[in-house]
């Protein structure tokens, strides 16, 4: 059957409806018929468009999709990774930590540590000393140039 065929049937059945007062013509009735045959030929013209326009969104989802789920695989690779340093970062941390323990215990137990600690008290008291006599020298320089000028 081809689209001139059904055409014709559709109108000829609406004529001997219309003309044995089967369907009465009313504004509703009337918008009705427009919007069927619109909805007709909507599909008969641009069936193709839509159905094409429709694929391209489809396919262009699809790809969006994959790509999403690409980056959300390599974002949680990368994130199992920083997890796998963290635990060996943690497992070189409590060794260093023993280590030191260890150090630490040996120096208390050997009375060697309050040696150590006592040389750097005398190392920074010192630099103390040296720093309170720099000071007392650029006052003196400060107060003997100051005496210099006003005496001119």
């Amino acid at each position: 059957m081809s689209l001139n065929s059904n055409i014709f049937r559709i109108a000829l059945f609406f004529l001997v409806c219309s003309s044995k007062q089967i369907i009465i013509y009313n504004e509703e009735t009337l918008v009705v018929l427009c919007f069927v045959s619109f909805l007709i030929f909507s599909y008969l013209y641009f069936g193709q468009t839509v159905d094409e326009f429709f694929n391209e969104r489809r396919e262009f989802i699809l790809a969006e999709l994959k790509n999403c789920l690409s980056l959300k695989t390599a974002y949680l690779s990368e994130l199992i990774q920083e997890h796998q340093k963290i635990k060996q970062t943690k497992l070189v941390l409590n060794s260093i930590r023993m280590f030191c323990v260890s150090t630490v215990t040996d120096l208390c137990e050997s009375r060697d540590l309050e040696v150590i600690i006592a040389e750097q008290l005398n190392k920074t008291l010192k630099s103390f000393n040296y720093t309170n006599l720099e000071e007392n020298l650029q006052a003196s320089i400060i107060s003997g140039f100051r005496e210099s000028i006003l005496e001119n």
